[in-house]
């Protein structure tokens, strides 16, 4: 957590001195709101509450600078940004894992990762920075990616994102709601550095996240059949309404 309150106070520095109060009220607020909701409805609830805010939040701000006339340089197949520092929260950690696993080359990576962190991020070989979810350029966690991950989007030339040999200032699209909302996060589930977090979930509890990797796995084959006209036994589907709708948490 140590380098989370870094990220924190060198943002809030930056804040002309007549919004700091302001800000930091919205981060207190927001954090208030974020913990409400995690002791009522569950943890992933308020997690997928924070992650459509920020979309949300983003899609606003690619509106407003394209009226601009300013446009928005990330797209699909441009992964300059999957080699920079990331943090995670422990629930996102858990809801990523329990959809994939692991394989032993990316645990492997993640070990090489482990040590390193926003500080020293940087010390790492540019080959090793490389977020363990990049696959042939693209996320192939993306509906589930970490809320760093999803504030992220910028206005300069790609190029400017490329950090193999120095790092740039980028533009970032996103508003200070944003990243008030992202703070409020952090504080409320811990985020962490990427790479230890998501060892220590996968090896803690490899059961739990069997388990929840087989019910999703259950829930995603039950939604094809849907698509093709089966029911769960095979058979065709009824046309009799449903009673029931089930929510992914």
């Amino acid at each position: 957590m140590k380098e989370e309150k870094q990220i924190h106070k060198s943002y809030f520095d930056a804040l002309p001195n007549e919004i700091k109060m302001e800000f930091a009220n919205a981060v207190q607020d927001l954090n208030n709101q974020i913990v409400k909701v995690a002791d009522e409805e569950g943890i992933h609830v308020a997690i997928s509450s924070v992650h459509k805010f920020v979309d949300d939040e983003v899609e606003k701000a690619k509106i407003k600078y394209s009226e601009e006339g300013k446009a928005i340089s990330c797209k699909r197949g441009c992964s300059f940004c999957c080699y920079i520092h990331v943090d995670i929260s422990p629930p996102e950690a858990m809801r990523v894992l329990s959809k994939i696993n692991l394989t032993e080359k990316q645990v492997e990576h993640l070990e090489r990762q482990k040590g390193y962190n926003l500080n020293n991020w940087t010390e790492l070989p540019y080959a090793h920075r490389k977020c363990v979810f990049l696959e042939n350029g693209e996320c192939s966690v993306y509906e589930d990616r970490p809320l760093s991950c999803r504030k992220y989007m910028v206005v300069n030339e790609p190029e400017i994102c490329n950090t193999e040999h120095e790092n740039n200032v980028t533009t970032v699209a996103a508003a200070g709601i944003v990243e008030a909302m992202c703070m409020s996060s952090a504080l409320a589930f811990s985020s962490a550095s990427m790479a230890p977090l998501l060892l220590t979930a996968w090896n803690s509890k490899p059961e739990e996240i069997k388990k929840r990797s087989e019910e999703y796995q259950q829930r995603v084959n039950k939604d094809k059949n849907k698509e093709n006209g089966y029911d769960e036994t095979g058979g065709a589907e009824s046309d009799a309404p449903e009673t029931e709708t089930e929510v992914l948490s």
